[in-house]
């Protein structure tokens, strides 16, 4: 399994190769690629340059929004961030 994190700050995807990132060339390849993207800005953008990296090498992209699957309600963000 690969993991890899990146906080891209709001911007769309630019032309970098994301391919040391994304451990696509590792030997061995690994089985699983796990990506998590912070702070993610027209998110199509994001799946389609991971796709563009991806898919020559065999793996296929799960997408999963977690904010559309958080179990707080938006006046909670504060308690859990300052755990006060």
């Amino acid at each position: 399994v690969h993991c890899c994190t990146w906080n891209v700050g709001d911007e769309k995807p630019g032309s970098e190769d994301l391919s040391t990132l994304l451990g696509v060339n590792a030997k061995p390849s690994p089985d699983v690629i796990s990506v998590a993207l912070q702070e993610v800005c027209g998110d199509d953008a994001w799946r389609q340059k991971l796709l563009e990296h991806l898919y020559p090498h065999g793996y296929v992209l799960d997408y999963i929004d977690i904010i559309d699957h958080q179990s707080f309600r938006d006046e909670d963000v504060n308690v859990i961030i300052d755990h006060e």
